[in-house]
């Protein structure tokens, strides 16, 4: 790698500035184009991961400006519920131009991987519902926080939105019992909430986990569906955007007497598979049924029945968007029967790291 320039590195959960020399790390692994994981070359089992972010082609160098993920990032205070980077840096002279966030590792790796691995391959053993509480409690805390309900310098700070929330982009901790933590991360697709924004339609993200007013998602709202999503995919393995829905619907539409009109309307997005993405109807799939009940709604089996308080909180975040709760609501009135109900299943344990905690940069 060629000369770096180091800019404004943030600390590490332990308050120890991390200072980043590409020369004490190897490349252990790249999971994703873009994502490295390095190992330490000189403290066994340390490892960091790395993310490139190109240098946009059609702007000029005098032009070029830090990505808004970094200055996203930078923007929020410390939170136990959110991915902060560890160290970033710009790279414009090497052979590849852009910049590079340095990240803690996490090695349970993210939620969609983590239920594949520690449930679907596992003889689609169901996941136990403390696991979900916990998810939904955690996430719940780091979307107050982001959105602005919570946390310090809250009235220096503007809330931002994140418009990506899915799987792929929370990231499971360990707490050093059997009940893990939940973060979120990757923030290339959030942006402050303004009037201004509110107002206009985005069509960033990934659709499939976004609320049915897609490309109406430039709203806290639109955070809350996609995390009542998230609870759906931990109970029975998808979003509310069922298995082979996409492709049943994109038929009806090329059939159907407005294929013409849903051309036009899809010519805005990138492709018409993620126009169907963000088109298909959302189907809400009751968590509290029995085996005898599931059969009867005919939209598939999953493999345990999960409690009435869970199934209301998680349809309380995919209601239409005027009657969603917010994240104030759901800390407020849904984490207390989170907590009653990881108590119930745990005990102690079971509500370890349940606590949100914020430190001042």
């Amino acid at each position: 790698m060629a000369a770096v320039r180091s800019e404004n590195p943030s600390s590490t959960a332990l308050s120890r500035p991390f200072t980043y020399d590409s020369k004490e790390w190897v490349t252990k692994d790249e999971p994703f184009e873009g994502i490295e994981i390095l190992g330490s070359k000189t403290t066994k089992g340390i490892q960091i991961v790395r993310k490139f972010i190109p240098a946009p082609k059609h702007i000029s160098r005098k032009d070029w400006q830090l990505p808004y993920e970094v200055d996203f990032l930078d923007f929020l205070p410390e939170c136990n519920r959110v991915v902060k980077h560890l160290h970033y840096f710009t790279d414009y002279d090497g052979p590849y131009p852009g910049c590079y966030i340095i990240f803690e590792h996490y090695p349970l790796g993210d939620m969609r991987d983590w239920r594949r691995r520690n449930f679907d391959k596992k003889n689609n053993k169901p996941v136990p519902e403390s696991y979900i509480w916990r998810m939904f409690g955690q996430l719940a805390q780091a979307l107050a926080f982001i959105h602005n309900h919570i946390g310090p310098n809250r009235n220096q700070r503007t809330p931002l939105i994140h418009r990506d929330i899915k799987p792929r982009n929370v990231l499971v901790a360990s707490t050093g019992t059997t009940y893990p933590s939940f973060k979120l991360h990757d923030f290339g697709c959030a942006t402050f909430l303004t009037s201004d924004n509110n107002r206009k339609d985005s069509l960033c993200g990934t659709h499939e986990w976004q609320p049915p007013e897609n490309p109406h998602i430039n709203s806290e709202a639109s955070d809350i569906w996609s995390l009542g999503a998230l609870v759906h995919f931990l109970a029975i393995g998808c979003s509310p955007v069922q298995r082979g829905a996409q492709d049943r619907y994109s038929k009806v539409v090329q059939e159907g007497p407005h294929y013409h009109q849903a051309m036009e309307e899809s010519e805005k997005y990138t492709s018409w598979t993620k126009y169907i993405a963000a088109k298909v109807p959302r189907v809400v799939t009751p968590i509290n049924l029995t085996p005898e009940q599931q059969e009867e709604t005919h939209q598939g089996i999953y493999n345990t029945v999960y409690s009435d308080s869970l199934d209301k909180w998680m349809k309380e975040c995919l209601k239409p968007a005027r009657s969603r709760a917010n994240a104030n609501k759901l800390i407020q009135s849904m984490l207390p029967d989170a907590m009653h109900m990881l108590f119930k299943c745990g005990g102690r344990n079971a509500t370890v790291d349940m606590n949100v905690e914020f430190r001042s940069t």
